[in-house]
């Protein structure tokens, strides 16, 4: 807060947040035996992810401008002005690669509800929120006090011109990091049996976008009103999504992925971009005789592309649930499927089960 005769002028910044670390390498590569029996209990989990970002600091100014008389009679004047930002939230950490080996002649088994075999996974960290912010600036002149103090019952006759000006700014999101390479390649046995329980999931996946800092202006009134006010307000900037990386993931040779359940994809591929963050909002609420307030919310951000797909099946995809695809890969980059035509190495059973499915966003 600042107070100041004639003329003040506070201004605040808030601190921005730090950036997320970068996932390091996860690496498996498994030649035994792992059985699991509960609801989501996963079978085997690879998964690299980027630090989130720091969130920004929130930041207040406060001015009080103390009018000057500049005459016998007390006419006075008094300019306020306040200034304020939030902090921007910092970036998300990209995902590092994650990769995992099924080697000839090991198994995986998943016997509840959501327990996938295999998963594989690369994450960017999600952007730092930005800092609200709020400016109030207000005046005050002899008059203003003795009626504010006296509650009315001095009343001097004088002529004050007194002017409060507001410029609040949220602060911006951070961006979303972006998702690492993410592999898979199963040679072994990978069998589930439970609903929504995949055998094999292979996910590159952006981080989302920070959320942005409101934008706010208030009046510093508790000593007598101002008699005009100009307020500009806007909120923060949002973080932009961060872009899916390369997913690639399949089986071969004795490699068999088979699932029972309803809703059990045998192999999924997908990369995926983080969507936007969510815009900040603009607002004022200034005490004055006459008041002008401009406040604007900023769009939302951009949401990140998705990244290449590449899954092969060269050995054995069998599904037999309901609505239980054999193949599922989604991308918005370059998709490239392999031994796909090779009649008896992908089957399914149930209503609404297909061998292949190949999805692009668009």
């Amino acid at each position: 807060a600042s107070v100041g005769t004639g003329f003040d002028f506070a201004l605040a910044q808030g601190g921005s947040g730090g950036s997320g670390g970068k996932g390091g390498e996860a690496y498996i590569k498994h030649e035994g035996s792992v059985t699991t029996s509960g609801a989501d209990a996963l079978g085997v989990v690879v998964q690299s992810i980027g630090g989130g970002g720091g969130a920004g600091g929130a930041s207040l100014a406060h001015s009080l401008a103390l009018g000057v008389p500049i005459d016998p009679k007390g006419d006075s004047f008094a300019i306020s002005m306040a200034v304020s930002q939030g902090g921007s939230g910092g970036s998300g950490g990209a995902g590092g690669e994650a990769k995992a080996i099924l080697e000839k002649g090991s198994k995986v088994t998943t016997g509840g509800d959501g327990a996938s075999g295999l998963f594989v996974q690369s994450i960017g960290g999600g952007g730092g929120v930005g800092g609200d912010s709020t400016a109030a600036s207000g005046t005050a002149t002899l008059a203003s006090l003795l009626g504010t103090l006296t509650d009315g019952q001095v009343d001097l006759e004088s002529t004050n011109v007194t002017l409060n000006l507001n410029l609040s700014l949220g602060g911006a999101g951070g961006d979303g990091g972006a998702g690492g390479t993410a592999y898979a390649h199963g040679v072994g046995s990978i069998v589930t049996t439970g609903d929504f329980a995949d055998a094999i999931l292979v996910q590159s996946i952006g981080g989302g976008g920070g959320t942005a800092g409101s934008g706010e202006a208030d009046s510093v009134s508790n000593l007598g009103d101002s008699k005009f006010a100009l307020s500009l307000v806007f909120g923060g900037s949002a973080g932009g999504g961060g872009a899916g990386g390369t997913a690639t993931g399949g089986v071969a040779g004795t490699g068999k992925a088979s699932t029972a359940g309803s809703n059990a994809i045998g192999l999924v591929v997908q990369s995926i971009g983080g969507g936007g963050g969510k815009g900040g909002s603009g607002s004022g609420d200034v005490d004055a005789d006459t008041t002008v307030t401009i406040g604007m919310g900023a769009t939302g951000g951009k949401g990140g592309a998705g990244g290449d797909v590449y899954a092969w099946n060269n050995g054995s995809i069998v599904t037999t649930g309901d609505a239980s695809h054999g193949l599922r890969v989604q991308g918005e980059g370059r998709l490239r499927l392999q031994g796909l035509d090779q009649g008896p190495s992908h089957r399914r059973a149930g209503r609404q089960a297909v061998g292949a499915e190949r999805q692009r966003r668009r």
